[in-house]
């Protein structure tokens, strides 16, 4: 898979869950697979029942973040081809 480089600002991890869903950052390189493999894991962790309120705020805003570049990627990939 090929990479892509893209600038956003780094994630954080969700604090006291000893979650690693918010590890992925993507300052440096983009990985279209493990942005989705994310977007899945966090999809659960939203669907938790024990899951705060905090923790589910900043699961939506780290999949806004995420699904902005995967569009990103995608519309490159998109132009690439065309």
């Amino acid at each position: 898979m090929e990479h892509w480089t893209v600038r956003w600002t780094p994630s954080r991890r969700m604090s006291g869950t000893g979650s690693d869903i918010l590890k992925y950052d993507m300052t440096d390189r983009f990985d279209y697979m493990k942005a989705v493999e994310e977007l899945e894991a966090i999809a659960a962790k939203v669907e938790d029942p024990k899951t705060g309120i905090d923790d589910i705020d900043r699961c939506v805003r780290r999949s806004k973040e995420l699904l902005e570049a995967c569009r990103a990627y995608l519309r490159g990939t998109r132009e690439k081809i065309d």
